[in-house]
């Protein structure tokens, strides 16, 4: 059975979803070890949750979207805004994503509102990171950016 065809049984479902979330994982490990991945991770990551949502029954997905958060956040335990910041959002895209092919959207019309449904699902993330983690994303990015010193 190939990586790209569509589970039917329980155990198939489980199992592939199970992958999928631990590639997810290692690509959010290697993108916190590796701030300059995050950008790959960001394609990536709803590519891989679409992948789940076409080829995996859907009533599964709930399962592989909270065990994709756990594993995510207990591997990048160091830095767990990481995970809020680029998993839940990437997950959420992905659904769409694979929803929009199921319903058979044009290519431009999928990209451009998961485009958008990504940057807003971001873009919600940030209080709750500040709020939690005390720690400003903004500022952060300015800081790798090196535009500290910019009033922009």
């Amino acid at each position: 059975m190939g990586l790209l065809t569509k589970r039917e049984t329980l155990v198939q479902n489980i199992t592939y979803m199970a992958i999928m979330a631990a590639i997810n994982a290692i690509f959010s490990l290697l993108a916190a070890l590796v701030p300059a991945l995050s950008l790959f991770l960001m394609i990536v990551l709803p590519l891989s949750s679409a992948i789940v949502f076409l080829f995996c029954k859907h009533r599964y997905y709930p399962i592989y979207a909270v065990a994709t958060i756990i594993i995510c956040l207990v591997i990048t335990i160091f830095d767990m805004s990481f995970t809020i910041f680029y998993v839940v959002p990437s997950i959420l895209t992905g659904y769409l994503f694979g929803l929009f092919i199921k319903y058979k959207l044009h290519a431009i019309w999928i990209i451009l509102i998961t485009s958008i449904a990504q940057g807003l699902f971001t873009a919600l993330t940030l209080p709750l990171i500040n709020l939690i983690f005390d720690v400003n994303v903004i500022d952060t990015f300015k800081g790798l950016l090196q535009l500290t010193n910019s009033t922009n």
